[in-house]
């Protein structure tokens, strides 16, 4: 290569590294630049046909059209949606509105300020990125097959003498709503999870059926996002599952500007979360097949509420992903001992669970909180962070059983060896330690999962005993690897044809904890560029009855499973996907053991 195409490419580099420095400096002035946004925003219908050819054009080019400098020409058409349900959605997505009072709006790391003739300043990057969240947090409520944010520039209307910031300007928002059909229907089919280790569980143990599902449900019929849906579901084993189910927020269930409505608005530390605090209203009846694991079946018929910070389980951007309810539930219970496949009127279960077979009412309170690994760098399969999650449940008259019942759960991931970014070939990497290699990107894990119930007999109108359906149960991937679902703990002397080594009978305290390491996949990018990484872990924990209502710690210690092993874990969109496989070491005698295991669940247990 001669010299002066040698000077030639530096000449071009040097351009370029001029350009994105001037790209750079051009994108931060932009996002500091300030504006005021008058209040009301404009709510209109915006359907597709209607948007200008421009507006299309602008609207290929990214999501960064999301915001826009010119509004799309379109025809308006009627919206069911409430005004004062999108007004409120911008202000808690972090929109600063002027309203022309003489308070100044609060400084948030520079990015709202006002000026002595009290008008109020957002910059650009601020008011983008809480447009982004005002757009999620519509598209994710089902109702809108799109949701658009544009910035109008505001007439001048001011006198020439008011003073105003350096080459701010004064905007209104337009948001253009393209509403759902009113009603939708659904046939089709998947996949229905059973979980086999009970509430318990650490994570989403969970065994598959395929399923035919039919649906129909009512789309924000109120205008405040409201949905409705009625749903028929059976599995291949024709056990069927009705369901009724009606969300809304709650605020819009009180009269407009009542004090109820007014203080569920406004009082964000009592309420967590304004406008998007959801009710729900559900009916269910179902049947959950325990029939591999304790030789029967549980019938449910339920109706409850539920009152949480946003509708979505899984959080958003506005909740930081966290999720949390107060839930109210009246739940009539039947427990199906397996019937015996040749012998008419005979069970083919152990004793033990054709006692505990019969009706049970239960009548109770219980809140949740989920991190759902929102204080980690990856939701599903993450090297660094912790996450939290704990569950309180009281259950009392008027139901026939009582007990309280507390679980919960810690995580943490710690990042170890940095992870190597390999740009080239060069002879020192490629003589690098191949014990540097593997160690790359090396982090630690660590989660401690627990629950306890205690039973209430509130003066003799409930059981002194825990109900069978309400004990916790333990074993299975990503919570007790090396043991099938629910393969540790009491057990009953016989089981059914399905459960050989006998029933499990479940307990009234349970402990997992689990130490592992992981590193990306090695030697095969593609792999290593998907996120699969390999693990290497530790298992232990139990599950015991309290005998006298004490916790039996020399029991506990003693009756400790513990497993080692390893395998390959995997985010999803879904949840964490794993393929392990174990060795028990500590174990006993009539657990029911599995090397080889394959799981989808959300936390790591």
């Amino acid at each position: 290569m001669s010299s002066s195409t040698r000077q030639q490419q530096q000449q071009q580099q040097q351009q370029q590294r001029k350009m994105h420095a001037l790209q750079r400096r051009l994108g931060e002035y932009v996002s500091s630049y300030p504006i005021s946004i008058s209040f009301p925003a404009s709510v209109v219908s915006s359907l597709s046909s209607s948007v200008s050819e421009e507006g299309a054009k602008q609207k290929e080019n990214g999501e960064d059209e999301k915001i826009e400098s010119q509004a799309p020409s379109s025809t308006s058409s009627p919206l069911r949606t409430n005004d004062t349900l999108v007004q409120h959605r911008l202000i808690e997505s972090g929109i600063l509105f002027d309203v022309g009072s003489s308070e100044e709006g609060e400084d948030e790391g520079g990015e709202a300020t006002a000026n002595n003739n009290n008008r109020v300043y957002q910059s650009v990057g601020a008011i983008t990125n809480s447009i982004s969240y005002f757009i999620d947090d519509m598209t994710k409520t089902g109702c809108y097959d799109s949701v658009r944010v544009v910035i109008q520039p505001e007439s001048q209307q001011q006198s020439e003498t008011q003073q105003q910031p350096e080459e701010a300007q004064h905007c209104k928002l337009q948001v253009l709503l393209k509403e759902k059909r009113w009603y939708n229907l659904y046939a089709g089919g998947g996949f229905k999870h059973e979980s086999t280790s009970g509430e318990s569980a650490s994570s989403t143990t969970t065994i598959p059926k395929v399923q035919f599902e039919t649906r129909a449900g009512l789309t924000n019929l109120t205008g405040h996002t409201d949905t409705t849906s009625i749903s028929y579901i059976v599995d291949q084993t024709s056990n069927t599952t009705w369901s009724f189910l009606h969300d809304r927020p709650l605020y819009s269930v009180f009269q407009e500007n009542s004090s109820l409505y007014d203080l569920i608005l406004n009082n964000k530390d009592l309420f967590w979360n304004g406008s998007k605090v959801n009710l729900q209203l559900r009916g269910v009846v179902d049947t959950e097949d325990f029939e591999f694991t304790r030789s029967c079946m549980e019938m449910k018929r339920l109706v409850g509420a539920r009152i949480s910070n946003v509708r979505n389980a899984m959080g958003d951007l506005s909740s930081g992903g966290i999720f949390k309810y107060l839930d109210y539930t009246i739940t009539h219970r039947d427990i199906l001992p397996r019937k015996h496949p040749n012998i008419p009127y005979t069970c083919d279960a152990s004793p033990e669970i054709v006692s505990q077979s019969g009706q049970s009412y239960k009548h109770s309170l219980e809140y949740n909180y989920k991190m759902n690994n929102s204080a980690c760098n990856d939701r599903f399969n993450p090297t660094e962070g912790y996450d939290l999650h704990y569950n309180v449940e009281l259950a009392g008259p008027p139901g026939d059983v009582g007990f309280l019942k507390c679980s919960g759960g810690v995580a943490l991931h710690i990042p170890v060896v940095p992870e190597e970014r390999r740009q080239g070939h060069s002879r020192q990497q490629q003589n690098a330690s191949l014990l540097h290699q593997l160690c790359s990107g090396l982090s630690f894990h660590a989660s401690l999962n627990g629950g306890l119930i205690r039973p209430i007999t509130y003066g003799g109108l409930c059981s002194p005993v825990t109900n069978l359906a309400d004990r916790f149960f333990v074993g299975g991937p990503l919570q007790l690897r090396g043991f099938l679902p629910a393969g540790i703990g009491p057990r009953a002397e016989t089981g059914g044809s399905s459960t050989p080594g006998g029933d499990a009978m479940g307990g009234d305290f349970y402990y997992t904890a689990t130490a592992a390491g992981s590193v990306p996949f090695p030697g095969i990018p593609f792999l290593k560029n998907n996120g699969i990484r390999l693990m290497g872990f530790a298992n232990a924990g139990t599950v015991s009855s309290l005998n006298g209502g004490n916790i039996p710690l020399q029991s506990i210690l003693k009756s400790t499973r513990v497993s080692v092993g390893g395998g390959i874990t995997m985010g999803l969109g879904v949840g964490r996907l794993e393929a392990t496989y174990a060795i028990p070491i500590r174990y006993g005698p009539r657990d029911a053991r599995k090397n080889a295991q394959f799981g989808l669940g959300f936390n790591m247990g």
